[in-house]
């Protein structure tokens, strides 16, 4: 019978979300450990310790130049770790993003002789960020089509942030003002300053009254 420590370990390890593995530290990252849980992608500890199905057979083909790069890199450079964000496929075939935190243990002499790797599933969330960004880069050409700009202030600065605000004056990006005050003397003529200073003083003071058109 197991030891109750080594049971209530591996139950641990079953539930986590996060595969452990470590291996010598080759371009190939063969492993020699692997937790369970790595079940959850499809694959069964034997075929990835025996190297039937080597670990970067199992990465996106278009991120495997990338992960191995960053593997290699990281030990050139003598570092102690690293994170990457990139897409394995599992038995089923289906892609998964992970999250994989690299360790590289040392011999006495420095050598690194073992590296260590917990992979986190971020399919979720990566999902959403990319999603998200999608949404930005689209309204981004929309607005560049459309002429328009969207911007916040910060009033504590006198600060403007945003993008599309340069197209809307004829001017280059790099050439605009971050301050709200610098930008309306730049583009507003003298005589409608006093006018428009009134009226953003309004706005943030909440006395404006906002007239609606009767359809």
């Amino acid at each position: 019978m197991l030891p109750k420590k080594m049971v209530d370990l591996d139950r641990v390890i079953a539930s986590s979300p996060v595969v452990v593995l470590w291996g010598e530290p080759l371009d190939h990252r063969p492993v020699d450990f692997v937790t369970d849980n790595v079940s959850q992608f499809g694959y069964a500890v034997p075929e990835m310790v025996l190297e039937e199905v080597r670990y970067d057979s199992i990465v996106f083909d278009e991120d495997r130049e990338r992960v191995r790069s960053a593997f290699q890199n990281a030990l050139l450079d003598g570092s102690d770790s690293f994170i990457l964000d990139y897409r394995i496929i599992t038995r089923a075939g289906a892609v998964r993003w992970v999250e994989d935190r690299v360790a590289f243990h040392r011999d006495e002499t420095g050598k690194v002789c073992l590296y260590q790797s917990s992979l986190l599933d971020i399919t979720e969330r990566k999902t959403a960020e990319l999603q998200l960004r999608e949404s930005e880069e689209r309204l981004a050409r929309v607005l560049v089509s459309a002429r328009v700009g969207v911007w916040e202030y910060l009033p504590e600065s006198d600060e403007l942030l945003g993008d599309g605000r340069a197209s809307l004056f004829g001017i280059s990006d790099d050439a605009i003002p971050k301050s709200r005050k610098e930008l309306w003397d730049a583009i507003v003529p003298p005589a409608g300053r006093e006018r428009l200073e009134n009226a953003w003083r309004e706005i943030r003071e909440g006395t404006t009254q906002i007239r609606r058109q009767k359809k």
